[in-house]
């Protein structure tokens, strides 16, 4: 399925139920349980690497105290690039999108969002993102997908789903 790069301007934007996951084991665990349920496997090992590498941002969304969201992005030499975000509920991924705006407060930002996820494209157009670039989602083999991109509404990267 396609997955578009869109991009805009980082900027401090309202959110609630965000917090930054730091160091906290417990918060790491609960990001690598999100990111399992979404994409059907174990990515672990990359998401440590990419909280520990830009823990400034890195939050998840908290929903009746349990974590039902999670943000994660990285510095690149053109924008602020948010991804993964996966979120369990509509107010998860508008609350996380909002916190990684305004964590990019004064840069550019881009994120990849699949083009199938309605309302991860509705997000991206409201909050003023323009389409930059599409790729493609593959996968080998015959099965079919494991990830489901209904909460899926910011990738990691083409090379890293």
């Amino acid at each position: 399925y396609p997955i578009i790069r869109v991009v805009g301007e980082g900027r401090e934007l309202p959110h609630s139920g965000v917090r930054r996951v730091g160091g906290n084991l417990e918060m790491l665990d609960a990001v690598a349980s999100l990111d399992h349920q979404v994409y059907g496997v174990n990515r672990t090992a990359m998401l440590r690497r990419l909280i520990r590498g830009w823990p400034e941002l890195a939050a998840v969304h908290l929903s009746g105290g349990h974590p039902d969201g999670y943000v994660v992005g990285r510095h690149g030499f053109h924008y602020e690039h948010l991804g993964p975000i996966v979120a369990l509920s509509p107010e998860a991924a508008e609350a996380l999108l909002a916190w990684g705006v305004s964590a990019a407060s004064g840069h550019r930002v881009a994120f990849d969002r699949p083009q199938v996820n309605a309302h991860a494209v509705a997000l991206a157009e409201s909050l003023g993102f323009e389409e930059a670039r599409e790729f493609t989602r593959m996968h080998l083999g015959q099965e079919p997908f494991l990830d489901r991109p209904e909460y899926l509404y910011a990738s990691s990267g083409a090379e890293k789903g």
